[in-house]
Protein backbone atom coordinates (compact mmCIF):
# COMPACT_ATOMS: atom_id res chain seq x y z
CA UNK A 1 0.00 0.00 0.00
CA UNK A 2 1.31 3.43 -1.00
CA UNK A 3 1.97 5.29 2.26
CA UNK A 4 1.55 8.67 0.56
CA UNK A 5 -1.94 7.90 -0.75
CA UNK A 6 -5.43 7.97 0.70
CA UNK A 7 -8.90 7.19 -0.62
CA UNK A 8 -11.69 9.75 -0.62
CA UNK A 9 -15.24 8.44 -0.53
CA UNK A 10 -17.92 10.84 -1.74
CA UNK A 11 -21.23 10.59 -3.53
CA UNK A 12 -20.51 13.45 -5.93
CA UNK A 13 -17.25 14.52 -7.60
CA UNK A 14 -17.22 17.99 -9.14
CA UNK A 15 -14.81 20.85 -9.89
CA UNK A 16 -15.45 22.57 -6.56
CA UNK A 17 -14.74 19.54 -4.42
CA UNK A 18 -11.74 18.69 -6.62
CA UNK A 19 -10.42 22.23 -6.04
CA UNK A 20 -10.60 21.83 -2.26
CA UNK A 21 -9.19 18.30 -2.20
CA UNK A 22 -6.27 19.29 -4.45
CA UNK A 23 -5.56 22.32 -2.27
CA UNK A 24 -5.85 20.60 1.10
CA UNK A 25 -4.31 17.20 0.45
CA UNK A 26 -2.17 17.76 -2.63
CA UNK A 27 -0.67 21.24 -2.34
CA UNK A 28 -0.51 21.41 1.45
CA UNK A 29 0.17 17.83 2.56
CA UNK A 30 1.71 16.19 -0.51
CA UNK A 31 -0.80 13.34 -0.37
CA UNK A 32 -2.14 11.49 -3.40
CA UNK A 33 -5.94 11.14 -3.40
CA UNK A 34 -7.78 8.24 -5.01
CA UNK A 35 -11.46 8.99 -5.54
CA UNK A 36 -14.06 6.31 -4.84
CA UNK A 37 -17.84 6.40 -4.78
CA UNK A 38 -18.37 2.92 -3.37
CA UNK A 39 -16.70 1.35 -0.35
CA UNK A 40 -16.49 -1.93 -2.26
CA UNK A 41 -13.82 -0.31 -4.43
CA UNK A 42 -11.42 0.04 -1.49
CA UNK A 43 -8.32 -2.15 -1.32
CA UNK A 44 -7.34 -3.77 2.00
CA UNK A 45 -5.79 -1.49 4.64
CA UNK A 46 -6.73 1.66 2.70
CA UNK A 47 -6.84 4.90 4.65
CA UNK A 48 -10.30 6.31 3.98
CA UNK A 49 -11.51 9.89 4.19
CA UNK A 50 -15.27 10.05 3.88
CA UNK A 51 -17.15 13.17 2.88
CA UNK A 52 -20.76 12.61 3.83
CA UNK A 53 -22.44 10.10 6.11
CA UNK A 54 -20.24 7.05 5.42
CA UNK A 55 -17.85 5.76 8.05
CA UNK A 56 -14.16 6.42 7.40
CA UNK A 57 -10.88 6.85 9.19
CA UNK A 58 -11.46 10.60 8.83
CA UNK A 59 -15.11 11.63 8.58
CA UNK A 60 -16.18 15.05 7.35
CA UNK A 61 -19.92 15.75 7.32
CA UNK A 62 -21.37 17.18 4.13
CA UNK A 63 -23.51 20.13 5.18
CA UNK A 64 -22.88 22.73 2.48
CA UNK A 65 -23.95 21.72 -1.04
CA UNK A 66 -20.85 22.92 -2.89
CA UNK A 67 -22.60 23.46 -6.21
CA UNK A 68 -25.01 25.83 -4.47
CA UNK A 69 -23.63 26.58 -0.98
CA UNK A 70 -26.77 28.05 0.55
CA UNK A 71 -26.46 28.92 4.20
CA UNK A 72 -22.70 29.35 3.98
CA UNK A 73 -22.81 32.59 5.99
CA UNK A 74 -24.23 30.73 8.98
CA UNK A 75 -21.41 28.20 8.68
CA UNK A 76 -18.85 31.00 8.96
CA UNK A 77 -20.09 31.80 12.45
CA UNK A 78 -19.35 28.20 13.44
CA UNK A 79 -15.65 28.40 12.61
CA UNK A 80 -14.43 28.69 16.24
CA UNK A 81 -16.33 25.51 17.11
CA UNK A 82 -14.83 23.34 14.38
CA UNK A 83 -13.07 20.38 15.97
CA UNK A 84 -12.38 16.70 15.47
CA UNK A 85 -12.97 13.98 18.04
CA UNK A 86 -11.12 10.67 18.07
CA UNK A 87 -12.98 7.39 18.41
CA UNK A 88 -10.62 4.40 18.35
CA UNK A 89 -8.91 4.65 14.93
CA UNK A 90 -11.29 7.26 13.52
CA UNK A 91 -11.36 11.05 13.54
CA UNK A 92 -14.80 12.60 13.29
CA UNK A 93 -15.03 16.27 12.31
CA UNK A 94 -17.86 18.33 13.74
CA UNK A 95 -18.37 20.62 10.73
CA UNK A 96 -18.15 20.61 6.94
CA UNK A 97 -14.61 21.97 6.62
CA UNK A 98 -14.54 21.21 2.89
CA UNK A 99 -17.51 23.51 2.37
CA UNK A 100 -16.17 26.23 4.66
CA UNK A 101 -12.74 26.13 3.00
CA UNK A 102 -14.36 26.43 -0.42
CA UNK A 103 -16.37 29.49 0.64
CA UNK A 104 -13.24 31.13 2.08
CA UNK A 105 -10.84 30.42 -0.79
CA UNK A 106 -13.34 31.11 -3.57
CA UNK A 107 -14.14 34.43 -1.85
CA UNK A 108 -17.81 33.68 -2.25
CA UNK A 109 -18.77 36.61 -0.03
CA UNK A 110 -16.93 38.99 -2.36
CA UNK A 111 -18.52 37.55 -5.50
CA UNK A 112 -21.96 38.02 -3.97
CA UNK A 113 -21.33 41.42 -2.34
CA UNK A 114 -21.95 44.93 -3.58
CA UNK A 115 -20.78 46.37 -0.25
CA UNK A 116 -17.95 48.53 -1.58
CA UNK A 117 -16.16 51.38 0.13
CA UNK A 118 -15.52 54.83 -1.34
CA UNK A 119 -12.76 53.38 -3.52
CA UNK A 120 -14.97 50.65 -4.98
CA UNK A 121 -13.30 47.89 -2.93
CA UNK A 122 -14.95 45.12 -0.96
CA UNK A 123 -15.52 46.57 2.50
CA UNK A 124 -13.55 44.75 5.15
CA UNK A 125 -16.38 45.18 7.65
CA UNK A 126 -18.62 43.19 5.29
CA UNK A 127 -16.40 40.14 5.73
CA UNK A 128 -17.68 37.49 8.11
CA UNK A 129 -14.16 36.88 9.37
CA UNK A 130 -13.88 40.57 10.27
CA UNK A 131 -17.35 40.99 11.75
CA UNK A 132 -16.95 37.83 13.87
CA UNK A 133 -13.40 38.74 14.96
CA UNK A 134 -11.96 35.66 13.28
CA UNK A 135 -9.64 37.27 10.74
CA UNK A 136 -6.42 37.07 12.77
CA UNK A 137 -6.21 33.26 12.64
CA UNK A 138 -5.46 31.35 9.40
CA UNK A 139 -8.16 28.75 9.99
CA UNK A 140 -7.47 26.75 6.84
CA UNK A 141 -3.81 26.39 7.85
CA UNK A 142 -4.91 25.23 11.30
CA UNK A 143 -7.26 22.59 9.86
CA UNK A 144 -4.68 21.41 7.33
CA UNK A 145 -2.19 20.93 10.17
CA UNK A 146 -4.72 18.91 12.17
CA UNK A 147 -5.64 16.69 9.22
CA UNK A 148 -1.94 16.16 8.51
CA UNK A 149 -1.38 14.99 12.08
CA UNK A 150 -4.41 12.69 11.83
CA UNK A 151 -3.10 11.16 8.61
CA UNK A 152 0.30 10.59 10.22
CA UNK A 153 -1.42 8.81 13.10
CA UNK A 154 -3.07 6.57 10.49
CA UNK A 155 0.31 5.77 8.91
CA UNK A 156 0.18 8.14 5.94
CA UNK A 157 3.36 9.97 5.03
CA UNK A 158 2.84 13.69 4.46
CA UNK A 159 5.05 16.57 3.34
CA UNK A 160 5.01 19.26 5.99
CA UNK A 161 5.08 22.87 4.87
CA UNK A 162 7.96 25.09 5.93
CA UNK A 163 7.40 28.50 7.47
CA UNK A 164 8.25 31.33 5.08
CA UNK A 165 8.27 35.11 5.06
CA UNK A 166 7.22 37.02 1.96
CA UNK A 167 8.53 40.59 1.89
CA UNK A 168 7.08 42.92 -0.71
CA UNK A 169 7.34 46.64 -1.36
CA UNK A 170 4.83 48.88 -3.10
CA UNK A 171 6.55 51.72 -4.93
CA UNK A 172 3.67 54.16 -5.22
CA UNK A 173 5.75 57.29 -4.92
CA UNK A 174 9.55 57.09 -5.26
CA UNK A 175 9.93 60.70 -4.11
CA UNK A 176 7.91 63.12 -2.05
CA UNK A 177 9.05 66.28 -3.83
CA UNK A 178 12.06 65.65 -6.06
CA UNK A 179 11.63 65.09 -9.80
CA UNK A 180 8.01 66.31 -9.71
CA UNK A 181 8.48 69.69 -11.37
CA UNK A 182 7.85 73.23 -10.20
CA UNK A 183 4.10 73.23 -10.98
CA UNK A 184 3.33 70.23 -8.76
CA UNK A 185 5.62 71.51 -6.01
CA UNK A 186 4.22 75.04 -6.02
CA UNK A 187 0.72 73.59 -5.89
CA UNK A 188 1.80 71.29 -3.04
CA UNK A 189 3.43 74.13 -1.14
CA UNK A 190 0.29 76.25 -1.43
CA UNK A 191 -1.73 73.32 -0.08
CA UNK A 192 0.73 72.85 2.81
CA UNK A 193 0.39 76.50 3.80
CA UNK A 194 -3.40 76.57 3.34
CA UNK A 195 -3.81 73.67 5.77
CA UNK A 196 -1.11 75.00 8.14
CA UNK A 197 1.16 72.03 7.45
CA UNK A 198 4.25 74.11 8.09
CA UNK A 199 6.45 71.10 8.91
CA UNK A 200 5.88 69.58 5.48
CA UNK A 201 6.27 72.95 3.80
CA UNK A 202 9.67 73.36 5.48
CA UNK A 203 10.74 69.82 4.51
CA UNK A 204 9.65 70.43 0.92
CA UNK A 205 11.68 73.62 0.60
CA UNK A 206 14.79 72.22 2.31
CA UNK A 207 14.67 69.03 0.20
CA UNK A 208 14.20 70.85 -3.07
CA UNK A 209 17.02 73.23 -2.14
CA UNK A 210 19.31 70.21 -1.77
CA UNK A 211 20.02 70.57 1.95
CA UNK A 212 18.54 67.15 2.78
CA UNK A 213 17.62 63.99 0.95
CA UNK A 214 14.06 63.60 -0.30
CA UNK A 215 12.14 61.90 2.56
CA UNK A 216 10.73 59.14 0.33
CA UNK A 217 14.09 58.28 -1.23
CA UNK A 218 14.96 55.46 1.16
CA UNK A 219 16.07 52.96 -1.45
CA UNK A 220 19.71 52.82 -0.37
CA UNK A 221 18.49 51.97 3.12
CA UNK A 222 16.07 49.34 1.77
CA UNK A 223 18.72 47.63 -0.35
CA UNK A 224 21.23 47.71 2.51
CA UNK A 225 18.69 46.30 4.96
CA UNK A 226 17.72 43.47 2.61
CA UNK A 227 21.35 42.61 1.93
CA UNK A 228 22.46 42.71 5.58
CA UNK A 229 19.52 40.54 6.64
CA UNK A 230 19.85 38.19 3.65
CA UNK A 231 16.22 38.70 2.66
CA UNK A 232 14.59 38.47 -0.74
CA UNK A 233 11.86 40.87 -1.77
CA UNK A 234 9.43 41.60 -4.58
CA UNK A 235 8.88 45.22 -5.64
CA UNK A 236 5.58 46.29 -7.20
CA UNK A 237 6.06 49.32 -9.44
CA UNK A 238 3.40 51.93 -10.12
CA UNK A 239 3.97 53.17 -13.67
CA UNK A 240 0.61 54.70 -14.53
CA UNK A 241 -0.54 58.18 -15.48
CA UNK A 242 -1.10 61.05 -13.07
CA UNK A 243 -4.51 61.33 -11.40
CA UNK A 244 -6.20 62.15 -8.06
CA UNK A 245 -5.10 58.83 -6.54
CA UNK A 246 -2.16 58.18 -8.88
CA UNK A 247 0.54 60.66 -7.94
CA UNK A 248 3.79 58.92 -8.67
CA UNK A 249 6.55 60.08 -10.98
CA UNK A 250 6.02 60.32 -14.71
CA UNK A 251 7.04 57.01 -16.25
CA UNK A 252 9.28 58.84 -18.72
CA UNK A 253 11.28 60.46 -15.91
CA UNK A 254 14.96 59.48 -16.21
CA UNK A 255 15.50 59.14 -12.44
CA UNK A 256 12.47 56.88 -12.12
CA UNK A 257 13.45 54.73 -15.09
CA UNK A 258 16.97 54.28 -13.73
CA UNK A 259 15.59 53.33 -10.32
CA UNK A 260 13.28 50.70 -11.84
CA UNK A 261 16.13 49.18 -13.82
CA UNK A 262 18.31 49.09 -10.70
CA UNK A 263 15.61 47.28 -8.72
CA UNK A 264 14.92 44.80 -11.51
CA UNK A 265 18.59 43.75 -11.69
CA UNK A 266 18.60 42.55 -8.09
CA UNK A 267 15.02 41.75 -7.12
CA UNK A 268 11.80 40.38 -8.51
CA UNK A 269 9.44 43.04 -9.74
CA UNK A 270 5.76 43.15 -10.50
CA UNK A 271 3.22 45.67 -11.72
CA UNK A 272 1.32 47.91 -9.31
CA UNK A 273 -1.73 48.55 -11.54
CA UNK A 274 -2.92 52.10 -11.05
CA UNK A 275 -6.06 53.24 -9.25
CA UNK A 276 -7.88 53.92 -12.51
CA UNK A 277 -7.49 50.35 -13.81
CA UNK A 278 -10.74 49.25 -12.14
CA UNK A 279 -12.70 51.79 -14.21
CA UNK A 280 -10.49 51.62 -17.30
CA UNK A 281 -9.35 47.98 -17.62
CA UNK A 282 -7.80 48.60 -21.01
CA UNK A 283 -5.04 50.53 -19.25
CA UNK A 284 -3.75 47.33 -17.61
CA UNK A 285 -1.91 46.12 -20.70
CA UNK A 286 -0.62 49.64 -21.40
CA UNK A 287 1.05 49.79 -17.98
CA UNK A 288 2.25 46.20 -18.22
CA UNK A 289 3.91 46.86 -21.58
CA UNK A 290 5.53 50.05 -20.25
CA UNK A 291 7.21 48.12 -17.46
CA UNK A 292 8.16 45.17 -19.65
CA UNK A 293 9.74 47.40 -22.29
CA UNK A 294 11.68 49.28 -19.63
CA UNK A 295 13.17 46.25 -17.86
CA UNK A 296 13.32 43.88 -20.83
CA UNK A 297 11.52 41.01 -19.15
CA UNK A 298 8.01 39.59 -18.86
CA UNK A 299 5.92 40.93 -15.97
CA UNK A 300 3.63 38.28 -14.51
CA UNK A 301 3.11 39.47 -10.92
CA UNK A 302 0.65 42.10 -9.73
CA UNK A 303 -0.68 43.94 -6.73
CA UNK A 304 -3.37 46.55 -7.28
CA UNK A 305 -2.71 50.12 -6.14
CA UNK A 306 -4.92 50.96 -3.14
CA UNK A 307 -5.81 47.22 -3.23
CA UNK A 308 -8.52 48.44 -5.59
CA UNK A 309 -9.96 45.36 -7.22
CA UNK A 310 -13.28 43.56 -7.52
CA UNK A 311 -14.07 39.90 -7.99
CA UNK A 312 -14.23 38.27 -10.39
CA UNK A 313 -13.55 40.90 -13.03
CA UNK A 314 -10.17 42.14 -11.77
CA UNK A 315 -8.70 38.65 -11.54
CA UNK A 316 -10.11 37.74 -14.95
CA UNK A 317 -8.42 40.84 -16.37
CA UNK A 318 -5.12 39.68 -14.91
CA UNK A 319 -5.52 36.25 -16.49
CA UNK A 320 -6.35 37.78 -19.85
CA UNK A 321 -3.30 40.04 -19.52
CA UNK A 322 -0.91 37.16 -18.99
CA UNK A 323 -0.40 37.51 -15.24
CA UNK A 324 0.26 34.36 -13.22
CA UNK A 325 0.39 35.69 -9.64
CA UNK A 326 -1.47 38.35 -7.66
CA UNK A 327 -0.52 39.69 -4.22
CA UNK A 328 -3.59 41.85 -3.41
CA UNK A 329 -5.41 39.46 -1.04
CA UNK A 330 -5.45 41.43 2.20
CA UNK A 331 -6.90 44.59 3.71
CA UNK A 332 -5.58 48.13 4.01
CA UNK A 333 -7.38 48.68 7.32
CA UNK A 334 -6.92 45.34 9.08
CA UNK A 335 -4.28 42.77 9.87
CA UNK A 336 -5.08 39.13 9.31
CA UNK A 337 -6.11 36.64 6.68
CA UNK A 338 -8.74 37.85 4.23
CA UNK A 339 -9.23 34.38 2.70
CA UNK A 340 -8.69 32.43 5.92
CA UNK A 341 -5.19 31.30 4.97
CA UNK A 342 -1.61 32.55 4.93
CA UNK A 343 -0.55 30.30 2.06
CA UNK A 344 -0.87 30.80 -1.72
CA UNK A 345 -3.88 29.26 -3.45
CA UNK A 346 -5.45 29.18 -6.89
CA UNK A 347 -8.20 31.57 -7.96
CA UNK A 348 -11.44 29.67 -8.48
CA UNK A 349 -13.74 31.29 -11.03
CA UNK A 350 -17.24 30.84 -9.61
CA UNK A 351 -18.89 32.00 -12.84
CA UNK A 352 -17.13 29.42 -15.01
CA UNK A 353 -17.04 26.93 -12.12
CA UNK A 354 -13.38 26.12 -12.64
CA UNK A 355 -9.99 26.47 -11.01
CA UNK A 356 -7.75 28.91 -12.89
CA UNK A 357 -3.99 29.26 -13.31
CA UNK A 358 -3.84 32.52 -11.32
CA UNK A 359 -2.06 32.03 -7.99
CA UNK A 360 -3.20 34.25 -5.12
CA UNK A 361 -0.59 35.22 -2.51
CA UNK A 362 -2.22 36.53 0.69
CA UNK A 363 -0.56 39.03 3.00
CA UNK A 364 -1.41 39.70 6.63
CA UNK A 365 0.70 42.71 7.73
CA UNK A 366 0.85 46.10 6.01
CA UNK A 367 2.87 49.01 7.34
CA UNK A 368 0.35 51.64 6.23
CA UNK A 369 -2.41 49.85 8.17
CA UNK A 370 -0.15 49.84 11.22
CA UNK A 371 0.76 53.53 11.02
CA UNK A 372 -2.35 55.15 9.57
CA UNK A 373 -5.22 52.92 10.70
CA UNK A 374 -3.95 51.62 14.04
CA UNK A 375 -1.59 54.53 14.85
CA UNK A 376 1.06 52.06 16.01
CA UNK A 377 4.48 53.00 17.27
CA UNK A 378 7.61 50.98 16.54
CA UNK A 379 7.17 48.72 19.57
CA UNK A 380 3.54 47.91 18.65
CA UNK A 381 4.52 47.11 15.06
CA UNK A 382 7.35 44.83 16.17
CA UNK A 383 5.00 43.08 18.62
CA UNK A 384 2.52 42.41 15.81
CA UNK A 385 5.29 40.86 13.74
CA UNK A 386 6.40 38.68 16.65
CA UNK A 387 2.86 37.46 17.35
CA UNK A 388 2.35 36.60 13.70
CA UNK A 389 5.58 34.63 13.63
CA UNK A 390 4.62 32.69 16.75
CA UNK A 391 1.26 31.87 15.20
CA UNK A 392 2.47 30.82 11.75
CA UNK A 393 5.71 28.97 12.45
CA UNK A 394 4.07 25.85 13.96
CA UNK A 395 1.60 25.81 11.05
CA UNK A 396 4.22 26.08 8.32
CA UNK A 397 2.50 29.28 7.25
CA UNK A 398 3.58 32.18 5.09
CA UNK A 399 3.95 35.58 6.76
CA UNK A 400 3.28 38.15 4.06
CA UNK A 401 4.41 41.77 4.49
CA UNK A 402 3.43 44.82 2.45
CA UNK A 403 5.94 47.64 2.99
CA UNK A 404 6.41 51.05 1.39
CA UNK A 405 9.52 53.08 0.69
CA UNK A 406 7.90 56.16 2.25
CA UNK A 407 6.89 54.45 5.50
CA UNK A 408 8.71 51.63 7.25
CA UNK A 409 12.38 52.47 6.67
CA UNK A 410 11.66 56.19 6.64
CA UNK A 411 9.71 56.31 9.86
CA UNK A 412 12.01 54.27 12.05
CA UNK A 413 15.78 54.56 12.28
CA UNK A 414 16.16 51.05 13.69
CA UNK A 415 13.72 48.90 11.78
CA UNK A 416 14.24 45.20 12.27
CA UNK A 417 12.21 42.07 11.68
Amino acid sequence: MDKTAIFLLTEFIGPRLSFIVDELFGRRLGVKVNWVQNQNELPPNAVLVSYGSAIGHIQIPKILPLENPVGWANQMTQIPFVNATRSENRFIWSHDIFGIIFCLLSRLEEFESKNWDIHGRFESKSSHLISDNLVEIPWIDVWAKRIGLQLQTLGVEIVESNYEEQITFDIDNPTAFAQKGWIRNLSGLAKDLTFFNFKQAKTRVISLAGFQKDPFDTFDNIFRWLEENKKNATFFIWIGDYGPNDKGLNWKNDYFRTLIKTISKNYEIGLHPSYRILDHPGRLLVEKERLENLVGQAITKSRFHFLRFQLPKSYLQLLEGGFTDDFSMGYSDSFGFRAGTSRPFQFFDLEKNECTSLTIHPFSLMDSAAFYHFNMNNEDWQSSISRSRELLKPLGGNLGFVLHNDLTLNRYEAFQF
